[in-house]
Protein backbone atom coordinates (compact mmCIF):
# COMPACT_ATOMS: atom_id res chain seq x y z
CA UNK A 1 0.00 0.00 0.00
CA UNK A 2 1.32 3.42 -0.90
CA UNK A 3 1.58 5.87 1.96
CA UNK A 4 -0.48 8.98 1.37
CA UNK A 5 -0.40 12.17 3.44
CA UNK A 6 -3.80 11.20 4.90
CA UNK A 7 -2.71 7.72 5.98
CA UNK A 8 0.51 9.15 7.41
CA UNK A 9 -1.50 11.65 9.47
CA UNK A 10 -3.81 8.89 10.69
CA UNK A 11 -0.80 6.73 11.61
CA UNK A 12 0.89 9.60 13.42
CA UNK A 13 -2.33 10.47 15.25
CA UNK A 14 -2.70 6.91 16.58
CA UNK A 15 0.97 6.89 17.58
CA UNK A 16 0.55 10.25 19.32
CA UNK A 17 -2.52 9.09 21.23
CA UNK A 18 -0.73 5.91 22.35
CA UNK A 19 2.27 7.89 23.53
CA UNK A 20 0.13 10.44 25.36
CA UNK A 21 -2.00 7.76 27.02
CA UNK A 22 0.97 6.08 28.67
CA UNK A 23 2.66 9.40 29.51
CA UNK A 24 -0.44 10.92 31.11
CA UNK A 25 -2.20 7.91 32.64
CA UNK A 26 0.92 6.34 34.15
CA UNK A 27 3.43 9.10 34.99
CA UNK A 28 5.73 6.54 36.59
CA UNK A 29 6.48 5.22 33.09
CA UNK A 30 7.72 8.54 31.76
CA UNK A 31 11.10 8.34 30.07
CA UNK A 32 10.74 4.57 29.62
CA UNK A 33 8.68 4.87 26.41
CA UNK A 34 9.91 6.47 23.19
CA UNK A 35 9.99 6.67 19.41
CA UNK A 36 13.31 6.03 17.70
CA UNK A 37 13.48 8.02 14.50
CA UNK A 38 14.50 5.81 11.61
CA UNK A 39 12.60 7.67 8.91
CA UNK A 40 15.15 7.93 6.13
CA UNK A 41 13.58 9.67 3.16
CA UNK A 42 15.07 12.22 0.79
CA UNK A 43 14.56 15.84 1.73
CA UNK A 44 12.73 17.99 -0.82
CA UNK A 45 15.25 18.91 -3.52
CA UNK A 46 18.01 16.70 -2.08
CA UNK A 47 20.24 15.12 -4.71
CA UNK A 48 20.46 11.34 -4.90
CA UNK A 49 24.16 11.42 -3.98
CA UNK A 50 23.55 13.63 -0.93
CA UNK A 51 20.70 11.37 0.18
CA UNK A 52 22.95 8.30 -0.10
CA UNK A 53 25.66 10.06 1.92
CA UNK A 54 23.13 10.96 4.61
CA UNK A 55 21.85 7.37 4.74
CA UNK A 56 25.41 6.05 5.00
CA UNK A 57 26.14 8.46 7.87
CA UNK A 58 22.90 7.60 9.71
CA UNK A 59 23.66 3.87 9.47
CA UNK A 60 27.21 4.50 10.68
CA UNK A 61 25.90 6.09 13.89
CA UNK A 62 23.50 3.23 14.58
CA UNK A 63 20.23 4.03 12.86
CA UNK A 64 18.65 0.68 12.02
CA UNK A 65 16.03 -0.01 9.38
CA UNK A 66 12.94 -1.73 10.74
CA UNK A 67 12.90 -0.21 14.22
CA UNK A 68 9.33 -0.24 15.49
CA UNK A 69 7.31 2.94 15.97
CA UNK A 70 7.36 2.84 19.77
CA UNK A 71 9.59 1.14 22.31
CA UNK A 72 8.89 0.72 26.02
CA UNK A 73 11.28 -0.68 28.61
CA UNK A 74 9.43 -1.69 31.75
CA UNK A 75 10.39 -4.04 34.59
CA UNK A 76 13.22 -5.64 32.59
CA UNK A 77 11.10 -6.25 29.49
CA UNK A 78 11.51 -4.42 26.19
CA UNK A 79 8.10 -3.97 24.56
CA UNK A 80 7.89 -3.11 20.87
CA UNK A 81 4.82 -1.52 19.30
CA UNK A 82 4.27 -0.86 15.62
CA UNK A 83 1.25 1.02 14.30
CA UNK A 84 -0.30 -0.69 11.28
CA UNK A 85 -3.40 0.82 9.66
CA UNK A 86 -5.36 0.26 6.46
CA UNK A 87 -3.65 -2.90 5.24
CA UNK A 88 -0.11 -1.81 6.14
CA UNK A 89 2.18 -4.77 6.87
CA UNK A 90 5.33 -5.50 8.84
CA UNK A 91 8.34 -5.05 6.53
CA UNK A 92 11.16 -7.55 6.18
CA UNK A 93 13.50 -5.20 8.07
CA UNK A 94 10.92 -4.98 10.86
CA UNK A 95 10.63 -8.78 11.03
CA UNK A 96 14.41 -8.98 11.51
CA UNK A 97 14.37 -6.28 14.21
CA UNK A 98 11.33 -7.72 16.03
CA UNK A 99 12.64 -11.29 15.98
CA UNK A 100 16.04 -10.17 17.28
CA UNK A 101 14.39 -8.48 20.28
CA UNK A 102 11.98 -11.36 20.91
CA UNK A 103 14.92 -13.80 20.99
CA UNK A 104 16.24 -11.75 23.93
CA UNK A 105 12.95 -11.86 25.84
CA UNK A 106 11.26 -8.79 24.39
CA UNK A 107 7.62 -8.62 23.37
CA UNK A 108 6.06 -7.26 20.19
CA UNK A 109 2.57 -5.91 19.53
CA UNK A 110 1.11 -4.76 16.24
CA UNK A 111 -1.23 -1.90 17.04
CA UNK A 112 -4.28 -1.25 14.85
CA UNK A 113 -6.07 1.25 17.09
CA UNK A 114 -5.60 3.18 20.32
CA UNK A 115 -8.01 0.98 22.30
CA UNK A 116 -5.87 -2.07 21.55
CA UNK A 117 -2.78 -0.26 22.87
CA UNK A 118 -4.63 0.85 26.02
CA UNK A 119 -5.67 -2.72 26.80
CA UNK A 120 -2.11 -4.04 26.41
CA UNK A 121 -0.61 -1.29 28.60
CA UNK A 122 -3.30 -1.60 31.25
CA UNK A 123 -2.80 -5.38 31.36
CA UNK A 124 0.94 -4.88 31.94
CA UNK A 125 0.55 -2.19 34.59
CA UNK A 126 -2.56 -3.26 36.52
Amino acid sequence: MATTPTTLLQHDRVQQECFNYLWNKYPETRHTFWHTSDELKPHKGESDSNFKKRIFYRKAIGVLPGVTDLVWYWKSVLYLFDIKLEGDRISEDQHVFINSIKEQGGEFYEINNVEQFIKIVDDVLL
